[in-house]
């Protein structure tokens, strides 16, 4: 449990900008422009729900893609098992094993690597439209020894340069549209998701802790994809009131531009529209988004007190989910970003 709310907080971090290491990073992706980002990590080999029926995670090392709908460069589910099979093949002659990433709870429920926007597999993916791999190599327990660790190490090690010699191969695919714009105005954006269950439950090999050998487990609770459950047409720009400075601060840290708008009445405005939220449900754990935000539109003509976001930059259609009422991933879920979102007040977008 400390180390789920540890990877949480790391996560909020990088998406808050808060450390020097990670401005850098964004700092330094948004000049390079890369088309490839390998996001590696380690993972434990212990969960709750496995622990209680003496087995554990075995795999060298676990994989995963982006998964967020609203990211362009995405595999779907067959080119992902061809990109595993691939690595797996690879790490075959070195006796080394390789599955994607799963999650699995308490319960047993199996999912893959979380959709959510503080991932930076996922954000910098929807960012700055790079491919990502995510990349997990298994944490040894204390009693393996340096055998383990240096196991982990070439492990991981082998399965990068597989990872490399996989995007050689589909040099087409990650330069393909790498510069451009594939998203533009009225075009549905998801801001909302939930997972879907398979009709297949979920088998893999874990290790019997008690009689040390390999067996295969099935898990029925297997929510194997996930759907879009709302979307938003992607308007020309995001407007956000001037006195939000913590909001245009974030927005600026990463790497979002803006114009001030001096007399908004020598503008030729389209509709112009401002949020009043009528109801909502709000969240029961905290950093979670309200449900079922139920809102009108009323007009706004002055934009002279207003930071004015395009959604016609990189990227630009990551806005629709920072700042959209209704976006599962929205900024109002974080309280030192003074972004309130209560019935009955106006949204200031």
């Amino acid at each position: 449990k400390r180390r789920t709310s540890y990877g949480i907080k790391m996560n909020r971090d990088h998406l808050m900008l808060i450390s020097e290491e990670n401005r850098a990073i964004h700092s330094f992706i948004r000049s390079w422009k890369p088309s490839l980002i390998i996001d590696v990590h380690n993972y434990p080999p212990k969960r709750k729900y496995l622990e209680e029926k003496n087995y554990v995670f075995y795999h060298d090392v676990l994989v995963d893609t982006a998964s967020n709908l609203a990211i362009q460069k995405r595999l779907d589910q067959d080119k992902l098992k061809s990109l595993i099979q691939d690595i797996q093949s690879d790490l075959n002659q070195f006796n080394y094993s390789c599955e994607r990433y799963a999650l699995i709870d308490d319960e047993g429920r199996v999912r893959h690597s979380t959709h959510d926007i503080i991932d930076a597999r996922n954000f910098l993916s929807l960012r700055y439209n790079t491919f990502t791999i995510l990349l997990e190599a298994r944490e040894p327990l204390l009693e393996e020894g340096k055998n383990r660790r240096d196991r982990t190490i070439s492990a991981q090690y082998e399965a990068l340069l597989s990872i490399l010699k996989w995007a050689t191969r589909n040099t087409d695919f990650l330069l393909e549209n790498s510069n451009t714009l594939t998203y533009k105005k009225r075009d549905l954006i998801p801001i909302r998701f939930k997972y879907a269950l398979s009709e297949q439950p979920f088998r893999v090999n874990f290790i019997n802790t008690i009689t040390k050998k390999t067996e295969e487990v099935t898990l029925p609770k297997y929510e194997s994809d996930i759907r879009a459950t709302k979307h938003i047409r992607l308007p020309s720009a995001y407007a956000v009131p001037a006195d939000k400075n913590s909001i245009i601060e974030f927005l600026h840290n990463h790497g979002f531009t803006s114009e001030r708008i001096e007399d908004s009445s020598k503008l030729k405005l389209q509709a112009v529209q401002r949020y009043l939220i009528l109801s909502l449900d709000p969240p029961k754990v905290e950093g979670r988004a309200a449900k079922n935000v139920v809102m009108i539109t009323d007009d706004e003509e002055d934009l002279s007190n207003y930071e004015i976001f395009s959604v016609n930059q990189e990227g630009g259609h990551s806005l629709a989910l920072l700042l959209e009422p209704q976006s599962e991933y929205g900024l109002h879920k974080y309280k030192d970003l003074n972004l309130t979102l209560e019935p009955g007040l106006e949204y200031p977008y």
